[in-house]
């Protein structure tokens, strides 16, 4: 037999209204309800990975040696690499930059291989003469007496020359000194003390050293030139001391000797400061000198050729301390 609810009539302002009862909420239809279920600690244990750390990993100790060994290695190696390519790089720049930047002279130099025999001669001696250094010029000198000024010594020098006997003066140390004779060596500095001495002179060898080797600025265009300037008077002291105690020298000495003068008198037609040309005059002098006197052992010659060295000595000092005539 069929529930059903009662049915109820309402009369609103005496009208009957049909009423009908809807079901509420509690009376709607149970609906189905889900369950939310949490696996459990034994599902998890077994599908879920524990993380490890890394300090928990077992790895061998030599594998692990073995790997930082190759690791230093390859390091190296990469940065031995890296360096020695920089250097290569930054080589191969800086000759970049020394080609871009070479003097004129030099370029002129490196393509001369095709240019006259005579341009390459003249291209060579520029170059000695802006490269020759002054060497150390030590020979032994005959000094007569030492004044304690200048006007006393020069006093003394004007007697000796009129007496047909050569001298010059050096100031040193505020002091000035006549030397009356010059040699390469003692041997020939004792052979000449002896003679003036027994001639009635005050005569002492010594030994005079210039270890001068830069030129001053004010004659540094021809440094080259009055280095092989200086050579050359060495070389006519050493000779005129050879003639002098062996009475005479090789042609082959002479010759190389006598080229040499000659080339620097042509070298120096050039030259404006008065006091080189002036040591290049007494060189080139000496060497006519020495020619006459080893033919002919004439004492006057001699005494000129000492003059003239005395003189080219005294030049030569001069030119190192820079001061021009």
């Amino acid at each position: 037999m069929d529930k059903r609810s009662p049915k109820i009539l309402i009369k609103v302002n005496g009208t009957e209204t049909n009423y009908k009862e809807e079901p509420t909420k509690q009376d709607a239809p149970p609906q189905e309800e889900f369950q939310w279920m949490l696996p459990s600690e034994q599902i998890l244990q077994h599908n879920v990975v524990p993380f490890r750390a890394g300090n928990e990993l077992s790895v061998d100790p030599k594998k692990r040696k073995g790997r930082r060994k190759q690791m230093i290695l390859t390091v190296g190696t990469a940065v031995l690499l890296g360096t020695g390519f920089g250097f290569g790089v930054l080589h191969v720049l800086d000759g970049t930059k020394e080609e871009k930047s070479m003097p004129a002279a030099a370029s002129v130099t490196s393509t001369t291989t095709t240019a006259p025999a005579e341009k390459q001669t003249k291209s060579s001696e520029q170059q000695t003469q802006q490269s020759a250094a002054l060497e150390e010029l030590a020979v032994y000198v005959i000094q007569g007496n030492v004044f304690s000024t200048a006007e006393r010594g020069q006093a003394a020098l004007d007697d000796m020359k009129k007496k047909g006997m050569p001298g010059a003066l050096i100031n040193s140390d505020g002091k000035t000194f006549l030397f009356i004779g010059i040699a390469n060596d003692e041997k020939g500095a004792k052979k000449l003390t002896a003679s003036y001495k027994a001639k009635g002179f005050a005569a002492l060898e010594k030994r005079r050293v210039l270890t001068d080797k830069q030129v001053p600025a004010a004659f540094k265009k021809y440094e080259g030139l009055i280095g092989k300037t200086e050579k050359s008077l060495r070389t006519l002291i050493e000779q005129t001391s050879t003639v002098y105690t062996a009475g005479k020298i090789s042609n082959e000495q002479w010759s190389e000797l006598d080229k040499s003068v000659k080339e620097l008198t042509k070298e120096g037609k050039s030259v404006e400061k008065a006091e080189v040309k002036k040591l290049l005059t007494y060189v080139s002098l000496s060497c006519d000198a020495l020619q006459e006197y080893k033919e002919t052992k004439d004492e006057k010659t001699f005494v000129k050729l000492q003059q003239l060295l005395l003189d080219g000595l005294v030049s030569y000092e001069t030119v190192l301390t820079g001061k021009d005539s």
